[in-house]
Order: C-alpha cells, then structure tokens, then sequence
C-alpha cells in the first residue's frame, strides 16, 4: 500500500497526480478526525479501501519506471 501511495507522484498526468494527491490527504485527513480513527477494532487498512483505485494507479506508475 506504501509503495503505491509513493508511486502517486510519479503519475505523468499532472492533473490526476495532484488531484491523487489531495484526495488522499483529505481522505486521511477526515478519517483522522472520527472518534474511530483507528477503525474500531478493524485488521488491517480497511479503512482505507476506497483509495485502491487510486493507489493501484500510483503502483502501477512506480513500475513503469523499473522497466520490467
């Protein structure tokens, strides 16, 4: 999940690599400040789910520049 949160800036399209971006710290920005914040005895990063797109795009990008 890291390295796809890493990989977000290394997205070519400027507009959707800043628009990431900022989706995702408003994401976890808002989900810090519910009582839950730890997810209530969820494993794991469940609560972050609805970033896969997002974070899949941003691994997607980081091994583009690996070449494989």
């Amino acid at each position: 999940m890291m390295l796809g949160i890493v990989g977000i800036l290394w997205i070519k399209n400027p507009r959707l690599r800043w628009g990431s971006v900022i989706y995702v710290l408003l994401l976890t920005l808002v989900l810090s400040l519910r009582d839950d914040w730890y997810g209530g005895g969820l494993y794991g990063t469940r609560i972050f789910l609805e970033l896969m797109p997002i974070i899949a795009m941003g691994f997607v990008s980081l091994l583009s520049l690996i070449k494989i």
